[in-house]
């Protein structure tokens, strides 16, 4: 339907060529789906590199020195970026330019982008539906042709859930892989930013690029097996036979049935090409979404404390300093932000915070020990990225559970802190996407996208 920008293909052409496509699809798409909330004036980056004239779209909570880096958010309308994030300058090191930042759910909390100062993302496959989010921006921007990667950020799914629902690949890395210096913080247990695009190759030769130690993020990491995906010849991956663990029973788990039945179809066809499937039941899976909650919104709370109208946010001078910071707030958060801040206030309180947050993290200690286990089983486990359809614009936004449960598969990767892609493997009777989530065990990022690489090569 629209001509995307794939790595393979930007090859064959001049940064002018390039230049020229994107404007033609900015011009034909951005108004009509609001996908970039700035475009940015680019040249051709002089130092070449690896992805020499890739061009690439950055979140709105991602930093690129001297632009507006708002979260789509009143409070930080007119933030401007001290500096650019660690994976934005190791991108422009290799050559990709940046052509805008995309719309996302303010502060990165949502899951379909229509929490934002700047109106919703549509769908660019049919915009009477969502995006996704709260990277909604960021996945319509790779399907209209606009950019050959998005840089997003994942908190409880934000990468791989509208990936799923635009039809884009979207990966999530191991805690650590990227570096977070430049990612304004809403859960800085869970955040990672990611990358949104429309292969597994384009997005593995851009981790092998983003990865790396940084010396001011001491969560960071270099992990050496992603540096050789740069010039690697995926055509060529054998390995040994891996492992797939399905689930057979989602009683405990909210799904429509038309994602059941695809899921199950997938299954199928992956018995007839002799892959090894087992099933397995992942251990408390139906609790991940409400103990994300809790560990979220406590953290959110505690980050977002420092929009206080004073040094940062909505600045203003009238009456005293509580006055001020009530005044900076209340204008400045939108309703979803208002709620996860309350309810994580709450979840940290004294009296509460034994039975809420510190059970949470007993939890989440117990899920990660027993993910462990799972994972000297399997390789890999295969799940829906999420347990609906897209769904229409206004469907669901005065439901907030509802909203929620879109996460129920995604959030237990940010728990443990693994690494998980949604790849885009099917469509409903309407022909929107639907995309499949594969999760592998921390660390195993390379064995990851290899595997993933192949298997979208055998379905086709």
């Amino acid at each position: 339907m629209m001509n995307r920008i794939t790595f393979d293909g930007i090859k064959e052409k001049s940064f002018k060529s390039i230049s020229k496509h994107i404007n033609e699809n900015i011009k034909k798409n951005n108004s009509k789906f609001n996908i970039l909330i700035e475009k940015f004036n680019y040249d051709k980056n002089p130092n070449g590199g690896l992805l020499e004239n890739v061009p690439i779209t950055i979140k709105d909570n991602i930093f690129y020195k001297n632009h507006i880096a708002s979260c789509a958010s009143n409070i930080l309308k007119n933030y401007r970026a001290p500096y650019s994030a660690y994976v934005v300058e190791k991108l422009l090191g290799e050559g990709a330019f940046i052509v805008g930042r995309t719309n996302m759910d303010e502060f990165a909390m949502g899951s379909s982008t229509e929490y934002s100062i700047y109106g919703p993302t549509k769908n660019p496959i049919d915009p009477k539906f969502v995006a996704g989010g709260s990277s909604g921006g960021a996945a319509a921007s790779i399907i209209t042709g606009i950019a050959s990667i998005a840089l997003g950020s994942d908190t409880g799914g934000s990468i791989r859930q509208p990936a799923a629902f635009c039809g884009a690949v979207g990966y999530k890395p191991t805690y650590g892989v990227f570096s977070r210096r430049g990612l304004v913080a809403f859960s800085s247990s869970l955040d990672q930013i990611g990358i949104i695009g429309n292969n597994v190759g384009d997005i593995a030769k851009s981790a092998a690029v983003m990865n790396g130690k940084d010396p001011h993020d001491l969560s960071s990491y270099l992990d050496r097996e992603l540096k050789h995906l740069a010039e690697y010849d995926f055509d060529s991956y054998e390995g040994e036979r891996k492992i797939i663990g399905v689930i057979h029973d989602f009683s405990d788990t909210p799904i429509s049935k038309e994602i059941e039945n695809s899921y199950k179809k997938l299954i199928s066809e992956l018995n007839k090409m002799n892959y090894e499937v087992v099933s397995i039941f992942p251990p408390f899976l139906e609790y991940s979404l409400p103990l994300y909650h809790i560990l979220a919104n406590a953290e959110a709370a505690s980050n977002l404390s420092r929009y206080d109208g004073l040094k940062y946010g909505l600045s203003n001078n009238e009456g005293n300093y509580f006055e001020r910071v009530k005044k900076a707030r209340t204008e400045g958060f939108g309703r979803e932000v208002k709620r996860r801040i309350l309810a994580g206030t709450l979840i940290t309180s004294e009296g509460y915070d034994i039975d809420l947050y510190k059970k949470a993290q007993k939890l989440r200690v117990l899920l990660k020990k027993n993910y462990d286990v799972l994972f000297s089983t399997v390789n890999f486990v295969l799940m829906p990225t999420t347990p609906t359809s897209p769904f229409k614009l206004g469907e669901k936004i005065n439901d907030p559970i509802a909203m929620y449960n879109n996460d129920a598969f995604t959030t237990i990767a940010n728990i443990i802190g693994s690494c998980a892609i949604s790849l885009p493997l099917g469509t409903t009777s309407g022909g929107l996407p639907i995309g499949f989530q594969l999760m592998a065990a921390p660390k195993e990022d390379a064995e990851l996208l290899k595997f993933s690489y192949k298997l979208m090569k055998d379905l086709g």
